[in-house]
């Protein structure tokens, strides 16, 4: 109590404070709103639950999904107290609530201008494709989280002072990270390089010991893991050719670099000012030649090393993680001293942060709040009127592409087996094969997704004027739902 009563004592202090428990209560409550709207899981959600159905935990994933082990046990969790969206997007919302205070941590390790901060995590509480993540069933805003905590946590450890018991159980934690977030592996070889060379190259001697203590656990673990796990996702060629563009060469860094940090602020762009301002910070983190600065490029280093090997992409949403990495250098600009009057530096870094970002804040704001953007695919809404509108005998055809989000919602829908016709050759190259064979009478179509998205040989429009006589059509955001009869 006395510290807090310090801090409101301080009126600069009191006003700093406020002003972060306002963003963060702000941050908060986007991400709830986000996670309230509870739209239909899109594709990529409902096919990676489908492994949580059936109890698929570790690689091949069914349907070319990629997650961390324990992040799919967790959703398992969720799953059996309620077999709905806001069970299965509950880890990840909670990522999204508990990123907010860990941000501020971890951003103080290299930020030290208080303005600074206040921007910086402004940026990080509002910034759309955090908030976009934080509400979808997948991994990366758990990414964001771990890598974070990952780096935050090892510079809370003292090797000179813990005894070496306590440090080969902090090196099995580390070691177990990849279990819950595979950008982890990001870190630990950082980790280890430090904690060898913790007092420089001159007492590598000296930290034998403990680094080999930290390292104990990872070199008994890591291989298996590799071996077991990562290599299946590594040698997938799916996933290999979905992600080819972001494995990189000297030609495509950059356009990589560019393509990242526009990812990083959609629904804008990074503009020239924000290029610059990442490109000064980072050249910043380089002359301080600090320990917290070196972590975090040799971190970069070891993912563009990865990228270079085809071993990870550095692509959109599997980079996300490294979007605290990127305020981080862009808010250097608020500790450069590059005039002597203390009001000039913060002018300057003031006047790139409006050109960076203050142009943006009000496009993203109004995506932050935009139910369209957070809705990718609305089968719910047609299965509703397919619940009200569907007589027994008439079949329900969820067409390929959209069967697997059906048969997802149908644990909740239990419409009749018997009226429910399933492509077998799912996902199949040729788009007329699924109308081959099926028998004469009323049909139920379904697409939760753009039809010219998948069926681009032949389109929806021919099929239903060669087969079948059109009675009504229903759409929901991107998803259509025809009730036709077949003629021929």
């Amino acid at each position: 109590m006395e510290g807090v009563k310090e801090i409101f004592r301080n009126k600069k202090s009191a006003f700093y404070t406020v002003t972060l428990v306002i963003i963060g209560l702000f941050g908060a409550f986007l991400r709830i709103n986000a996670y309230l709207m509870n739209p239909s899981m899109w594709c990529d959600e409902v096919s990676l639950a489908l492994n949580v159905d059936k109890n698929v935990f570790l690689p091949p994933l069914l349907n070319n999904q990629s997650a961390p082990f324990l992040f799919l046990i967790l959703a398992k969790i969720c799953s059996l107290f309620s077999w709905s969206n806001f069970s299965f997007r509950f880890i990840p919302f909670i990522s999204g609530l508990i990123s907010i205070p860990v941000f501020y941590i971890f951003a103080k390790n290299w930020i030290k201008s208080r303005l600074g901060l206040i921007l910086a995590f402004f940026i990080f509480c509002i910034n759309f494709r955090l908030i976009y993540f934080s509400r979808e069933f997948k991994p990366y805003a758990t990414d964001v989280l771990i890598f974070m905590l990952a780096i935050i946590c090892y510079f809370k450890i003292d090797f000179r002072k813990i005894n070496l018991k306590t440090c080969v159980l902090s090196g099995t934690a580390y070691a177990l990270l990849p279990l819950l977030s595979f950008p982890s592996l990001f870190v630990l070889p950082v980790c280890y390089l430090f904690t060898f060379f913790q007092d420089g190259i001159k007492n590598f001697k000296k930290n034998i010991k403990t680094g080999v203590c930290f390292m104990a656990a990872g070199i008994i673990f890591l291989p298996v893991y590799y071996f077991t796990v990562l290599l299946k996702y590594s040698t997938n060629e799916y996933l290999l050719d979905f992600w080819r563009k972001g494995f990189v060469t000297f030609k495509t860094i950059l356009p990589a670099f560019l393509d990242v940090l526009d990812f990083f602020q959609e629904p804008s762009f990074a503009n020239l000012f924000l290029i610059a301002a990442v490109i000064t910070g980072f050249v910043i983190c380089l002359k301080q030649n600090k320990k917290t600065c070196l972590f975090l490029i040799c971190v970069l280093a070891f993912i563009i090393l990865a990228s270079f090997l085809h071993k990870y992409p550095i692509r959109e949403r599997l980079v996300l993680f490294l979007y605290p990495v990127f305020l981080v250098f862009v808010f250097k600009i608020f500790d450069i001293k590059m005039f002597k009057a203390r009001i000039k530096n913060i002018l300057f870094a003031v006047i790139l942060f409006i050109l960076s970002f203050g142009f943006d804040i009000k496009t993203t704001l109004n995506a932050d709040f935009d139910e369209k953007l957070y809705c990718m695919e609305a089968i719910n809404g047609l299965l509703n009127v397919l619940k009200h509108e569907h007589k027994s005998g008439e079949y329900i055809f969820p067409l390929p592409w959209s069967d697997v989000a059906f048969l997802h919602y149908n644990k909740t829908y239990k419409f009749p087996e018997k009226d429910i016709v399933i492509f077998k050759e799912n996902h199949s190259k040729d788009y007329t094969k699924p109308f081959w064979g099926i028998p004469k009478g009323k049909y139920w179509l379904i697409f939760t997704i753009r039809p010219d998205n998948y069926y681009r040989h032949v389109s929806l429009q021919e099929w239903l004027e060669r087969d079948f006589k059109v009675i009504k059509i229903y759409q929901d955001h991107s998803s259509r739902m025809y009730y036709a009869e077949k003629i021929r």
